[in-house]
């Protein structure tokens, strides 16, 4: 089943014949709830007045068919005399489960933040069904894990990078924890009145050392490395040292003002 994109961001039309095959939650099919609504082939049964109250999606959609006493033909149908919202353009049933699973004990991760398989998915759900309290609470959590100062900046990998980017794209979530800009550094053209050769001491430290392959792709760490160089021990003037470190440092800086441009689709 397809839909173009106008349809994107509501319910999808159905054939009433799919309902017939979806199964119920084993725990998200609450007896007493009053408001069905189907995603992948999973039935959830939830209460209406929760749904409005958390999420302005719902509000809008519930209130809008509530007033008109008959669901709208592109939102949802009567089946056995209960109305069933199709959501399979909007998010996806584990996702659902997860903000669901969430909702049900908010301050399970108040101490402890959860790990990011639990976190990504909290935070796509409340995204596409605009639960803003729970998405705000979910991008800062990010935000707090994959920091956005330049201090909190070490060269060690973290897990999950790729798909961090992936969902602070999608989820138009405000961070600045990664990049995919391929940078190399250049020996300085100033010359030392000392007998060492500034050209000789970078082959040294950069080239022969390795230090230039292992920051290839990851400049702002590079230029943290070429900071923390001990030139003083290959020659180097105390002039040349001072004012090659306050050039690495801006470029540093300017790197991580920038990173934002480098990430597609991130505005």
């Amino acid at each position: 089943m397809t839909s173009d994109d106008s349809g994107q961001g509501r319910p999808l039309k159905r054939a009433r014949s799919d309902s017939a095959t979806a199964q119920k939650h084993e725990d998200f099919y609450i007896l007493d709830g009053n408001t069905v609504i189907e995603v992948d082939g999973v039935l959830f049964k939830l209460h209406r007045s929760r749904l409005v109250t958390k999420s302005s999606f719902f509000a809008q959609l519930l209130e809008h068919n509530l007033e008109d006493n008959v669901p709208n033909n592109d939102d949802a149908w009567m089946e056995n005399e209960v109305t069933v919202y199709h959501l399979d353009n909007i998010t996806t049933a584990d996702d659902l489960v997860a903000l669901l699973k969430f909702d049900d004990n908010p301050t399970e991760y108040y101490f402890q933040p959860p790990p990011f398989s639990v976190l990504a998915p909290i935070l796509r759900a409340a995204t596409a069904l605009r639960f803003e309290t729970y998405r705000v609470w979910a991008a800062q959590v990010l935000g707090q894990t994959w920091s956005s100062s330049l201090a909190d900046l070490t060269p060690e990998p973290m897990e999950n990078a790729a798909e961090f980017v992936v969902l602070a794209r999608s989820c138009k979530v405000n961070t600045s924890s990664s990049w995919n800009k391929k940078a190399k550094s250049s020996a300085s053209q100033e010359t030392c009145s000392s007998e060492y050769g500034t050209q000789d001491a970078w082959d040294k430290r950069i080239h022969n050392s390795g230090l230039y392959t292992k920051f290839l792709f990851d400049p702002v760490c590079g230029a943290q490395a070429l900071i923390d160089i001990p030139w003083g021990e290959e020659g180097w003037c105390s002039y040349c040292i001072r004012s090659k470190r306050t050039t690495w440092r801006k470029i540093r800086e300017k790197l991580w003002s920038d990173m934002d441009k480098w990430i597609l689709g991130h505005e």
